[in-house]
């Protein structure tokens, strides 16, 4: 008599195994949000441990979102779980930052409980059949909050959950020591562990955890030997460096260094004051900081929400959502079937065109201009941005939207602008940025090439967002992956993730 085959539902499992027995929840990620982050991981162990019943021990290399989520998850399950995090403390990371606001649902707008960041969900719909929660992170939060916030709430969760799983849940922070030999061992690991699922650890190696410091529960036996290991190790280091340029030639000097995506940085004030800022880059960390340079808001939900708050601006917006939701919908699908950026660039015209809609009337156009930070200096500040190609990159719709809204609206009512002194922005297309030219202390000039015609923007600020150097790439340091497993890994890193699991 045949046994029945069981199904395994394994989407999560393909689009985050490098190895047998290893997986990555970091490397080559398309939606990258925290909350993206915690989703991914409670996927991916909600369908490993029912997948093996003889699994029940995770190795995780990284406190972030995603190696807290997966740890308390998997121990949840009943697996026993060693987390490592070579940094001081877990979500070491955003701990520090407080001028990035955050939240689990902002970026998912134009979807109406985009507004409130409680999570799990308020809302019902959200949450559908999702009824067991127990292991899932709590926030409430009805704004976003800021990022170091948002970490100390995850590891006060960490930390109860730790406390109630102490026998099965162990933690060790700066673990930088031990990173080499840690490389090593997930390497000898994934080549002893051929046969997935196949409950035979005689033969793997064995990892020492000797002379490590353990943040919460001090295993009794430091040499394990787990049955799977999860990579949640961060994106990798960023790219936020220009060339040195003296406006005519390159010159032989160390590059031009921004500061980074998870670093305080002082463009809000600088532009506050009136000075002006530039911006590289055409994704969503460079929408982003150009957002928090021509508001004076902390995150760009508040311009939304107070173009919600009179009934005229309101009726207006609320035509057009219908219109957003639906792009937004289709720009989603589409990128998971295709790496094309007219992806991108289709979905920019869409929303040039309702933010051109919206700017052709009065009062949308003076709820922008309020909104927007104005020149408090002997001449009017500007904030300009430079992006490599004829579209913005991967972005969420809020971020690029309101972009679009404000360029528009600075366009239509340019004469009242100026008047009000609100800072200039111009968004320059299809920049070949050459490199970085400072001209006195605190002052930068950014020279660029348009068609083969030389230009400059200056600023006392520049923010340079290139996104992740692909060399730094923890996962893909450790586990050395072929071209062509690298093309099927991003194929699946594009599939749209869940709300909420």
């Amino acid at each position: 008599m045949k046994v029945p085959a069981t199904v395994v539902n394994c989407l999560s499992l393909l689009a985050s195994k490098v190895a047998p027995h290893v997986f990555d929840l970091s490397s080559g990620q398309f939606h990258v949000s925290l909350r993206d982050q915690i989703v991914r991981a409670r996927l991916l162990v909600q369908e490993l441990l029912p997948a093996d019943s003889k699994g029940k021990s995770l190795l995780i290399i990284g406190a972030g979102a995603a190696g807290i989520a997966a740890a308390v998850a998997a121990t949840h399950r009943g697996a026993r779980v060693i987390l490592l995090e070579a940094e001081d403390a877990p979500m070491f990371l955003q701990s520090k930052v407080n001028k990035r606001y955050v939240g689990p649902f902002m970026y998912e707008w134009p979807w109406r409980f985009s507004g409130d960041q409680t999570y799990p969900p308020t809302d019902g719909n959200v949450c559908g059949a999702f009824d067991n929660l127990g292991d899932c992170p709590l926030f409430e939060a009805k704004h976003p909050l800021k990022a170091s916030e948002f970490a100390r709430a995850m590891v006060r969760w960490l930390n109860d959950h730790a406390v109630s799983e102490e026998g099965s849940l162990h933690v060790a922070t700066s673990v930088k020591g031990i990173s080499e030999g840690l490389k090593d061992y997930v390497v000898s690991f994934a080549e002893s562990a051929s046969v997935f699922s196949d409950g035979n650890s005689s033969e793997k190696p064995k990892l020492n955890l000797e002379g490590i410091n353990w943040w919460k529960n001090e295993p009794s036996c430091k040499e394990v030997v787990p049955d799977y290991i999860v990579l949640a190790a961060g994106m990798g280091d960023e790219n936020v460096s220009l060339p040195r340029h003296d406006g005519k030639n390159p010159i032989a000097a160390p590059d031009f260094c921004g500061k980074r995506f998870w670093e305080d940085d002082d463009l809000q004030e600088l532009a506050g004051r009136g000075e002006d800022v530039v911006i590289v880059g055409g994704g969503d960390g460079a929408l982003q900081d150009a957002l928090r340079a021509l508001t004076a808001d902390d995150h760009p939900l508040a311009l939304v929400q107070r173009l919600f708050a009179e009934q005229q601006e309101k009726d207006s917006l609320e035509q057009e959502m219908e219109a957003l939701r639906t792009i937004e919908a289709q720009a989603r699908l589409q990128a998971s079937w295709t790496l094309d950026g007219k992806v991108w660039a289709a979905l920019d015209g869409r929303c040039k065109e309702i933010a051109g809609r919206l700017a052709e009337q009065s009062h949308i156009r003076q709820v922008v201009l309020n909104s927007l930070r104005k020149s408090s200096g002997e001449k009017d500040a500007s904030v300009t941005l430079l992006v490599r190609e004829n579209f913005f990159d991967k972005a969420y719709l809020l971020n690029r939207f309101l972009v679009h809204l404000i360029d528009r609206v600075l366009v239509e009512n340019e004469h009242e602008a100026k008047v009000a002194r609100c800072v200039r922005f111009r968004i320059e297309f299809s920049a070949n940025v050459i490199g970085v030219e400072e001209a006195k202390a605190g002052s930068f000039s950014v020279h660029f090439e348009i068609g083969g015609t030389m230009s400059v923007a200056s600023g006392s600020c520049v923010a340079v967002r290139f996104g992740i150097n692909k060399d730094s790439i923890p996962g893909l340091k450790m586990i050395s992956l072929t071209g062509e497993e690298k093309a099927m890994r991003t194929s699946f890193s594009h599939v749209p993730l869940p709300f909420l699991v």
